[in-house]
């Protein structure tokens, strides 16, 4: 047996450990797989500098996967779409998140980014004016200082 203060320091860890899972509990939503069921496994990434893998980029979540069967009340053993006999892994309810809608497609499908790149257009045959109207140049970018001997605008000039 403890000594007396062991004893109430152990009551007390335990109605502080009570209450905190109380706590817990409170906002817990309880999820509740069945075999046959959709789901995103979610994905323990880790940065690689040999092969240029960076954890942040990295999706967080992979899938979707079916559950096969319910190992124990929160553990399933998983297994791909399209081999669905031949189990994955088991993977814990907290690491498991139910696919919403029954549609796998992607909502909308990644596009390439960036700028596209440039067309050529064909220029018109040489006999044909086109009907763009160009422009003199303005009058104030043609004017030259008197004073400079290098053909500098007056706009341009600054010391080199």
């Amino acid at each position: 047996m403890g000594f007396p203060k062991e004893i109430e320091t152990d009551q007390v860890i335990e109605k502080k450990q009570h209450q905190r899972k109380q706590q817990f509990d409170r906002r817990r939503r309880p999820l509740d797989f069945s075999p046959g069921d959709k789901v995103w496994v979610t994905t323990q990434s880790v940065s690689k500098a040999h092969s240029t893998i960076t954890a942040k980029f990295v999706p967080k979540r992979d899938g979707p996967y079916l559950i096969l069967t319910q190992k124990s009340p929160t553990t399933y053993v998983m297994s791909r779409l399209d081999f669905p006999d031949e189990p994955l892994g088991t993977y814990d309810v907290p690491a498991l998140h139910p696919i919403q809608s029954r549609d796998t497609q992607p909502v909308s499908p990644i596009k390439k980014r960036g700028r596209p790149p440039n067309t050529r257009t064909t220029s018109p045959p040489t006999g044909v004016r086109s009907s763009v109207k160009r422009h003199a140049p303005s009058h104030r970018a043609q004017q030259v200082s008197s004073g400079s001997s290098s053909g500098r605008r007056r706009n341009q000039r600054r010391r080199l």
